[in-house]
């Protein structure tokens, strides 16, 4: 089994790759996201693969450093 680490480097070398292919297909940039805030004012989430998503980056901007519930 890999390391954590590994798994996380993985996911986001993967993640850029898929960012750059829908860039293209759709026109706009992709971000990779942390979906708890790596140092948000409630919750700090961690710099882990299963705290990662990949969305369109005006929804990441307009997110901001906020974490929703619900």
């Amino acid at each position: 089994m890999r390391a954590p680490d590994e798994l996380t480097n993985f996911a986001m070398e993967e993640m850029s790759k898929m960012a750059e292919m829908r860039k293209e297909l759709f026109g706009f940039d992709w971000h990779i996201d942390h979906v708890v805030p790596l140092n948000g004012a409630k919750v700090c989430g961690l710099h882990t693969w299963r705290n990662l998503e990949l969305i369109p980056a005006h929804e990441n901007l307009r997110k901001s450093n906020t974490f929703e519930v619900g």
